[in-house]
């Protein structure tokens, strides 16, 4: 983030981090700071389309974009980080064309979720350390309604909107409930 830039916040996965803050700089500034600082750590730009409000970076191990707005005097930043290398190695990358689901169970009981009229049965800690272990789908994008059934609770139903490119996390937790999360 440029020197000065408030209102700094951070959310994410270890595949895919989304940073948002404030710079009391003109858009074209921030703008030329981000080439210059990606550039540094061997970033390049892609795409041939970019403008000073929408750019792509990338090497051989992650990718970035970085998303610029003009915000009452001051420019809005928001940066998505991919770490397609490490997305990869845990086996969290979705295919070509396609998106990727992983369902995980860090709860001390055996779990279930639906997904189209399907029951995928979890046995109690499956995923929840290491998602090569979890029930691990690519699957075309769309729209999935997934039903996580933990015993002692009421069933409770996810809406999981899943793009090209992009992996979605279900983590039935230890406490009781789930977690959704984008991965990558």
């Amino acid at each position: 983030m440029p020197a000065g830039a408030e209102d700094v916040s951070r959310e994410g996965s270890n595949f895919r981090k989304t940073y948002r803050a404030v710079a009391a700089m003109p858009l074209a500034e921030v703008a030329s700071f981000y080439r210059t600082q990606l550039a540094a750590k061997g970033l390049k730009q892609a795409g041939s389309g970019a403008t000073d409000d929408a750019m792509q970076f990338k090497n051989d191990t992650m990718e970035l974009s970085v998303a610029l707005k003009r915000q009452s005097g001051e420019t809005a930043i928001e940066v998505v980080t991919r770490e397609v290398a490490l997305a990869q190695r845990e086996g969290v990358l979705p295919e070509p064309g396609k998106g990727r689901l992983v369902l995980a169970n860090a709860h001390n009981v055996d779990v279930a979720f639906t997904i189209r009229k399907t029951d995928y049965r979890l046995k109690a800690g499956r995923g929840a350390k290491d998602f090569k272990q979890a029930l691990n789908y690519s699957i075309p994008p769309g729209v999935y309604k997934v039903v996580i059934k933990i015993p002692g609770e009421p069933q409770q139903t996810e809406r999981i909107e899943l793009t090209e490119g992009s992996t979605w996390g279900i983590i039935a937790l230890p406490t009781g409930g789930y977690l959704p999360t984008q991965l990558y």
